[in-house]
């Protein structure tokens, strides 16, 4: 069995793949896909929005 969070981070992956085309609501999605309470849903899209719209380095001064 997988340590829950790989879980997360399987479902954060799938979401980031599949993030401009998966149906919304996404939460009762990936929670019924992965078993994962709200919280780790919660995490799982956090993550999966870090991979699609990673945070860009500030300018140099």
């Amino acid at each position: 069995m997988a340590d829950q969070s790989e879980v997360v981070q399987s479902a954060a992956k799938w979401l980031a793949d599949n993030w401009h085309t998966i149906e919304r609501p996404i939460i009762p999605r990936l929670r019924a896909a992965y078993a994962l309470t709200m919280l780790e849903a919660i995490d799982a899209m956090r993550m999966a929005r870090g991979i699609v719209y990673p945070k860009k380095a500030p300018a140099p001064d």
